[in-house]
């Protein structure tokens, strides 16, 4: 139930965000609409703050049980999720995702009138089930639901439960014909220079999360608690926008994720997409900071490549991953699913890259409360 019900809103999801990028593309002057949808958005969660469930509490619910998470909060991601996009926000959608699906298995789970355990890993299973059928990535949906909540705590379970509902949510998206991106096979050769500008490369990536996630936090310090600052914060991404004038940074920038496989990009894109995304999300805008990550590091990947002898596409690959592996502390579940996406040759290198990026970022992660094993 969980994975049909998944795959149905996910797909229904993703075709209104294809649906709403089209709108805005056609009409960029949306874009001074932006302030206002920063302050109906605020307002809007201060009279309702148990609709207010980003991922982080998602995982506080899941690891402690002590509140309900409400089903009304799911069309309010959706619909909001959509508004940041109809307006130019550079935001994600796969976090919305999570959210929407964790918030549907929840709910299924109180009307099944599970046990607390169980509930629990409904809401692993949820998570999971969101994340995979985003991204088209149901392997590693299944374990990012568990890596993110317990840090790298399998149990068998948890295991099956979690890819069945990834794997009926993946089906139900690819039996509706979701538009799923399409990224190209990494060029991968063995050779002992790539081999030590990996780990290298890895710190690089930890780095951009590391900051990434400092910018996002003392931005959303100094603006919160008030309508006039979210305001104030949409004004200033307007004149942001406007000054830099192009559309690169607005939205999810699917585009030049994918162009950033074939050609080198200029090391000042990923820095922009960082102070974009870092402002929007702080705005306290819906729709979270996956995509925005794997833009990060795909360009920040691509930039780094053409100072170095090694494959741009590999580069690319491993910082689409490893940027947002670091700051959600979820290295397995990001090796999994840059195999994936781009080919089961790239694993070996994804996982080592992946893992060093997280232990350099291990001070800030965008989920606070994931639970370490004793």
């Amino acid at each position: 139930m969980t994975g049909i019900a998944s795959g149905l809103i996910i797909s229904l999801f993703l075709y209104g965000l294809n649906f709403i990028t089209t709108i805005f593309q056609a009409n960029p002057s949306l874009l001074y609409g932006l302030p206002i949808i920063v302050l109906f958005t605020a307002w809007f969660y201060q009279k309702n703050p148990a609709c207010d469930h980003g991922s982080h509490k998602f995982i506080a619910e899941a690891n402690q049980q002590k509140q309900i998470l409400p089903l009304f909060m799911v069309p309010a991601i959706f619909i909001f999720t959509l508004l940041a996009h109809l307006f130019g926000a550079s935001i994600g959608r796969e976090a919305s995702a999570v959210q929407i699906s964790a918030g549907l298995s929840h709910s299924i789970a109180r009307f099944a009138n599970y046990d607390e355990k169980r509930k629990r890993r409904m809401l692993i299973a949820g998570m999971g089930a969101g994340f995979g059928a985003a991204i088209g990535a149901p392997l590693a949906g299944a374990i990012f639901g568990m890596e993110v909540l317990t840090e790298r705590l399998f149990k068998f379970e948890a295991i099956l439960e979690s890819l069945t509902a990834a794997f009926i949510a993946f089906a139900v998206t690819h039996v509706l014909k979701v538009p799923h991106t399409l990224y190209p096979n990494v060029e991968i050769y063995f050779s002992w220079t790539t081999l030590a500008l990996v780990p290298l490369a890895a710190i690089f990536f930890g780095l951009i999360s590391y900051v990434f996630l400092f910018f996002t936090s003392f931005v959303s310090k100094l603006f919160q608690n008030s309508l006039t600052k979210a305001f104030i914060l949409g004004i200033i991404l307007v004149i942001f926008f406007k000054i830099e004038s192009s559309t690169l940074y607005n939205g999810l920038g699917l585009e030049v994720i994918v162009r950033a496989f074939h050609e080198q990009i200029d090391l000042k894109v990923f820095l922009y997409k960082i102070f974009f995304t870092g402002l929007s999300v702080a705005s306290g805008l819906k729709g979270g900071e996956f995509t925005p990550l794997a833009y990060i590091g795909a360009t920040a990947g691509s930039a780094l490549a053409f100072y170095l002898p090694v494959s741009t596409s590999l580069f690319a690959g491993l910082g689409f991953s490893a940027v947002f592996a670091a700051a959600a502390n979820t290295p397995i579940a990001c090796a999994i699913m840059a195999a994936e996406l781009f080919g089961l040759a790239i694993f070996p290198y994804a996982l080592v890259t992946c893992i060093i990026a997280s232990l350099v970022c291990s001070k800030r992660h965008l989920y606070q409360n994931q639970l370490s094993v004793k």
